[in-house]
């Protein structure tokens, strides 16, 4: 793992590949094509926050493939990919097999090379330079907490921000963050809660720092049905003119609630830090002799559900054992779970709730279980508020904390800005430091199964500082219904918490997490009833 020095930075992520492409790409620019000498179609992908390379195959056009590798300047290679473990070349005629592999060194440069039957070595890619990567780091930034306040809706009769019709397919909205909402033109980051209502068809949202990286490099929203309605929160990196780009790929209104920003600080500051902590369900109100309000309100008594506009006080800082004097806000992961009917969740620190004024968890129908990750300023007793419009069952898992000013000066948990990139996806046509194949009549052969999990390390971010990452983690093609859950390498501890919630085999959906780093800067991501996987990086706290 690479030291690097402290500057600014920059990272485009990885587009889809088309084999039109020129044969030539630069590290973080996007993702190359190239066609193999066998007529296989080739795409070729540098991911800088983990300074590994993939490369992926298509057999769709090829007449005599027989395998490829990936290499590193020093000769090192990847797992190679051959037709078939007895190392026989491909049957004469194109057919859809997909196959991807990857390689992971700390490596300034790498290539993709096509073998033949007789083992001729073909280039298909020359060395791409890791060394065009940006540089991780920079000035830190500390969190400040705000009033959730809704700066963006599409819809006519409730607009904000917005005038025009339905945001339509491919298109993107610049929304302006900064000097809105109490957010400064000096913020560098904004944590906001989008949401994506009467979805016209299958698709995602991306946010990402306008003029700074490029539509459909990463996601952060998914819907796989028309007129659906579901959020998720995102910290973003603001872009040029103090705005975030806003794209939806297939078509749907979109809202957007403000609920803090990052600013950058020159060194040791007291308050606005990040604490990770091993994830802790400090809330479920599915059982009265387990985790139960601290303070129950009518309509939520423990181990019955929280009723039509239920409103649930309790103390998630001293349910996670933290002391309530050093505690600004919390990072939370909120579930609901067994709902009632259709309807919306809203957080805000107790006493201050509004209904209706923004929301963070979209229930769609009676019985969904459905989650989102977010960041509430506490009271100064440590409590929240969680309305449930509908009536649900809750359940909450601590993920953090940032301090406030009565804490020591220190720059541990500051935050750090990379513009959204790919760091894995397990799906062989678009895969991203996986290894994976599609064979005709036998599905994907090494997807993640029931029980699996995937190691993302971090290994081009800074060396020995990172403390926790933030990704947008998705589940796709689900096998059946289960949850996703991440944590440090070594540390996950299944069911003990969840991140990503699946309702049916098939169904795509997302959430955001702050995910702890072991010592090696490495994260696990762990599928109960197995899934196709999807982690794209927006940023991370220092150790």
């Amino acid at each position: 793992m690479r030291r690097w020095p402290v500057v600014g930075v920059l990272c485009v992520g990885l587009a889809t590949c088309l084999p039109t492409l020129p044969a030539t790409v630069f590290a973080g620019s996007g993702t190359t094509a190239a066609i193999g000498v066998s007529g296989a179609a080739y795409s070729f992908s540098v991911t800088c926050a983990t300074r590994s390379a993939t490369g992926r195959m298509s057999m769709q056009t090829a007449t005599a493939f027989h395998g490829y590798d990936v290499i590193d300047d020093a000769g090192l290679a990847g797992p190679a990919v051959r037709y078939n473990e007895a190392g026989q070349p491909a049957s004469s005629g194109p057919q859809p097999w997909f196959a991807s592999t990857f390689l992971a060194s700390d490596a300034d440069a790498y290539r993709l090379d096509e073998v033949s039957a007789t083992g001729v070595v073909s280039p298909v890619v020359s060395a791409v330079p890791t060394t065009d990567c940006p540089i991780y780091g920079g000035p830190g930034a500390r969190f400040q907490p705000l009033k959730a306040t809704r700066i963006l809706d599409t819809r006519s009769p409730t607009a904000v921000g917005y005038s025009g019709p339905k945001p339509g397919r491919t298109q993107s909205i610049d929304l302006q963050v900064t000097n809105r909402a109490g957010v400064p033109s000096t913020a560098t980051a904004v944590s906001l809660n989008i949401t994506m209502t009467e979805a016209t068809g299958a698709g995602f949202v991306q946010a990402f720092p306008t003029g700074q990286a490029l539509a459909g490099t990463s996601s952060n929203i998914n819907a796989d049905a028309v007129g659906q309605t579901i959020a998720n929160t995102v910290i973003v990196p603001i872009g040029v003119g103090g705005k975030v780009t806003l794209f939806t790929s297939a078509g749907a209104h979109l809202l957007a609630d403000v609920s803090g920003f990052f600013s950058p600080v020159l060194g040791p500051v007291a308050g606005g830090r990040f604490v990770s902590v091993t994830p802790r369900r400090v809330l479920d109100t599915r059982t009265a002799s387990l985790l139960n309000y601290l303070s129950p309100t009518p309509g939520a008594t423990p181990g019955t559900s929280p009723g039509v506009g239920a409103n649930v006080r309790f103390n998630p800082v001293t349910a996670a054992g933290l002391a309530v004097a050093k505690v600004a806000a919390v990072a939370i992961n909120l579930t609901a779970t067994e709902a009632a009917g259709a309807g919306y969740v809203q957080v805000a620190p107790s006493g201050t709730l509004v209904p209706g004024a923004s929301s963070n968890v979209n229930v769609e129908r009676g019985g969904q279980t459905i989650a989102n990750m977010v960041i509430v300023p506490v009271s100064a007793a440590g409590e929240i508020d969680i309305f449930t419009q509908a009536g649900t069952h809750l359940v909450v898992d601590v993920l953090g904390w940032f301090t406030n000013a009565t804490n020591e000066a220190d720059t541990s948990g500051l935050y750090y800005t990379v513009t959204p990139e790919r760091v894995l996806d397990t799906r062989p046509e678009t895969a991203v430091n996986f290894v994976n194949e599609r064979r005709p009549g036998l599905g994907e052969i090494y997807r993640p199964a029931a029980s699996g999990s995937v190691d993302i390390r971090f290994d081009g971010l800074p060396e020995d500082q990172v403390g926790a990452v933030v990704v947008n983690l998705t589940a796709t093609d689900a096998t059946a219904a289960g949850f996703v859950q991440a944590a440090a390498q070594l540390a996950l501890n299944p069911g003990a918490s969840s991140n990503v919630n699946v309702e049916r085999a098939g169904q795509t959906i997302a959430n955001a997490a702050i995910v702890p780093v072991n010592q090696t800067q490495t994260v696990t991501i762990y599928t109960q009833s197995g899934a196709g996987l999807i982690a794209d990086i927006s940023g991370f706290f220092r150790r």
